[in-house]
């Protein structure tokens, strides 16, 4: 029964906050839970931000590298309204729930739910304004979402949103979320997207009175994998239907496009849903393959128990 509120940045070393710090992991083997058996029951709840919970490897209060392997989150509640932050160029702030800019493997978030909350998307994991690129290798994170709930939010890109890093969603409830604009001439926008060689898994999820505006699920870039399975869903929204031509947005679920040019192949429009979907734990579009050799090596560090690599038919590899 404690609620936190959470504050926004007033300098730009993220050292001082309006109200409380965001929740911050800075070691592996940390578990953060409601209660002391975890239930989102317990009532602990983080409110408002523009980030509630983060990771980043470069944080101001630790000198070294940070890794969050083995992170397990229990039962917190994520709600409010987020807060844009200005920066000096005139941009801001993307605002998240959630924002995971740190390696780390068996990342968990377990019996979480996302309630009551409007901003720009609900969780990222991905580089972010203190993640120096080579400080976050592709695949070096791996999250999962499990036993949890999205309920009465607004998103304004993405719900969520992984970049080069995977993602797994499982038993996972998303119900009366809305879509609005966010206002930056962006032409693409979904619940999910995954880009930049992600690898990201959705099984046993019900979508209830959810809108969109491109598509459910984007997967974008050539090795980008979204493996899907049983999922369901009741009363799916197109926003703005009505003034919209069809080739604008896919209205099945998912668009698999190979090409990253800022526009969307809605030729690639496919169904996940019931029995016009693809085959079960398949990725979509292509085979399972690879067409660079570090990626190959990723893989195997991400995880020890793949044995078969399969390189692309018809794919020439430079070696440096």
């Amino acid at each position: 029964n404690t609620t936190i509120e959470i504050g926004v940045p007033l300098n730009a070393g993220f050292t001082e906050f309006s109200a409380d710090f965001p929740l911050t992991v800075l070691h592996s083997n940390v578990t953060i839970k409601c209660g002391e058996d975890g239930s989102s029951a317990n009532n602990c709840v983080l409110n408002g931000g523009y980030v509630q919970m983060v990771t980043t490897p470069n944080n101001p209060f630790l000198p070294t590298k940070v890794r969050t392997d083995n992170l397990m989150v229990q039962g917190i509640t994520f709600t409010g309204e987020l807060q844009r932050v200005p920066t000096a160029d005139g941009g801001y702030l993307s605002t998240s729930s959630v924002g995971l800019g740190a390696p780390g493997n068996n990342m968990v978030f377990d019996d979480c739910m996302f309630e009551g909350i409007t901003g720009d998307q609900f969780l990222y994991v991905h580089t972010d304004i203190l993640t120096a690129a080579e400080d976050f290798p592709p695949l070096s994170a791996d999250v999962t979402i499990t036993n949890s709930a999205f309920r009465n939010c607004t998103y304004e890109r993405y719900a969520i949103d992984s970049s080069e890093q995977k993602v797994t969603v499982v038993g996972v409830l998303f119900e009366d979320i809305k879509y609005e604009p966010c206002g930056c001439n962006s032409s693409i926008s979904a619940m999910v997207l995954v880009s930049d060689g992600a690898h990201a898994e959705m099984k046993d999820c019900e979508f209830t009175n959810v809108e969109f505006f491109s598509s459910l699920v984007i997967a974008l870039g050539n090795e980008t994998e979204f493996i899907y399975s049983n999922l369901s869903a009741t009363d799916l929204k197109v926003y703005d239907k009505d003034s919209r031509d069809e080739e604008d947005y896919c209205e099945l679920g998912l668009v698999v496009d190979r090409v990253q040019d800022g526009m969307l192949d809605m030729d690639t429009c496919q169904s996940i849903f019931g029995t016009d979907a693809a085959p079960t734990n398949a990725p979509t579009n292509q085979a399972a393959c690879f067409n660079s050799t570090y990626a190959i090596l990723l893989s195997q560090v991400q995880d020890p128990t793949v044995k078969e690599f399969i390189i692309c038919p018809n794919t020439t590899i430079e070696i440096g």
